[in-house]
């Protein structure tokens, strides 16, 4: 009994201080899932240090710290708010800090502690590039196992299967072609730094989350403290948002501040960014401008991902607290055009965005009063200057 009660308090005041110390929005905070970081098993709401996320038609998956580390699907009936998970591939010893789908099904990892990417077929896993080594080593471009990686943490793939990986302290985004398994080097030149222009020279200082979006690579480049992109073709880096100083500053893209961005999920024209320091951001692609969902404090935060499948009842976006053991929730609230962070509403005229154009001087949507030449609202098509104060016809005399 004390131990239940003890828990509870924890998980109060754990929500207590995420409302206390959220900042500057009105976009509603909730817990999704996860209620303690006990690995006591007592539940299937546990979850333990998770990072990455990654949303499948039937849940989220999530890099969960639970006996060193495991690959989880959970999902929440919101109707009920129970949840239930799935352990997708369970690995002692491994540091699993990336996860992704391919088009055809096929799921594949990163493992931080072994320096390898993995591939799961049937619930087992196998390596498909990478070995053991020290992260002091150099790394080398190679087939399968003959490659080499430093600390290997997002993952994607394209529509071709090829795989693209942030290797963090190599500060570098690697390829993994689907016909060769070959690991290249695509983009940055190894060197830490920032720094624009072809994949061979550009610079990444510990690239971490990478997501796929408009045929173009995104990557979260954390310590540069801003959004890059890669060109899918050439390999071209340039600077999508932030201004390379650390903070929390919102409005154009090129004059944005982060603040150690961790992971990237894209969503109609949005891309929404995790914060190591506590804040949810957002890019609008089209207009290039960047604005905060929600700070919090006394967080870490790590993955991130939008919740928009048959299990739940709204979009939301949903951000993994490594330090908390928790998942938390944002409601995504759309206007009556379906388009998110906008104002607007259905007018007296049943327009969506109109200015109720059909409204008449009497206030009767698609009423029949007019002005009169003295400003008088009547709806008798007369006039106060005509004989008798009333136009017959439209004439005069």
């Amino acid at each position: 009994m004390w131990i239940s009660a003890t828990k509870s308090l924890g998980i109060f005041l754990r929500l207590l201080l995420i409302s206390r110390f959220a900042i500057g929005s009105n976009v509603t905070i909730n817990s999704y899932y996860g209620a303690t970081c006990s690995s006591s098993g007592h539940g299937n709401m546990e979850i333990i240090k998770p990072e990455c996320m990654l949303l499948t038609s039937r849940g989220v998956v999530v890099c969960d710290q639970r006996d060193n580390s495991r690959l989880v699907e959970i999902r929440v009936d919101e109707r009920t708010n129970r949840g239930s998970s799935t352990v997708m591939v369970d690995k002692p010893g491994s540091l699993i800090r990336g996860v992704t789908i391919d088009h055809a099904g096929i799921s594949y990892y990163t493992n931080v502690r072994d320096q390898t990417v993995n591939l799961i077929v049937e619930g087992r896993s196998w390596i498909l590039a990478g070995h053991p080594m020290s992260i002091n080593l150099k790394t080398i471009e190679g087939k399968g196992l003959y490659a080499s990686f430093r600390s290997p943490h997002g993952i994607v793939a394209d529509q071709d299967q090829n795989l693209y990986v942030t290797d963090r302290l190599d500060h570098r985004i690697r390829k993994i072609s689907k016909s060769s398994n070959f690991a290249s080097y695509f983009a940055g030149s190894g060197i830490q730094g920032f720094q624009d222009g072809a994949g061979s020279t550009a610079r990444f200082s510990q690239p971490h989350g990478i997501i796929l979006f408009r045929s173009t690579l995104y990557v979260a480049d954390s310590m540069n403290h801003a959004i890059r992109s890669v060109s899918l073709g050439s390999g071209e880096v340039s600077t999508v948002a932030g201004n390379q100083q650390k903070g929390n500053l919102d409005g154009p893209a090129s004059q944005s501040q982060f603040d150690t961005p961790t992971s990237l999920v894209a969503y109609k024209q949005f891309i929404f960014v995790s914060e190591s320091g506590g804040g949810v951001r957002a890019i609008n692609i089209d207009t290039s401008t960047v604005f905060t969902l929600h700070k919090l404090r006394n967080v870490e935060l790590s993955g991130i991902a939008v919740l928009d499948n048959k299990h739940s009842r709204e979009p939301r976006v949903i951000v993994s607290d490594f330090l908390g053991c928790t998942i938390l929730s944002m409601r995504l609230v759309s206007d009556c055009a379906g388009e998110l962070f906008s104002s607007k509403v259905v007018d007296k005229c049943g327009v969506c965005g109109g200015k109720d154009e059909c409204v008449d001087c009497a206030g009767v949507p698609r009423g029949k009063s007019v002005k009169d030449s003295c400003g008088t609202c009547r709806d008798d098509g007369g006039d106060c200057n005509a004989r008798g104060g009333r136009v017959e016809g439209g004439g005069g005399d």
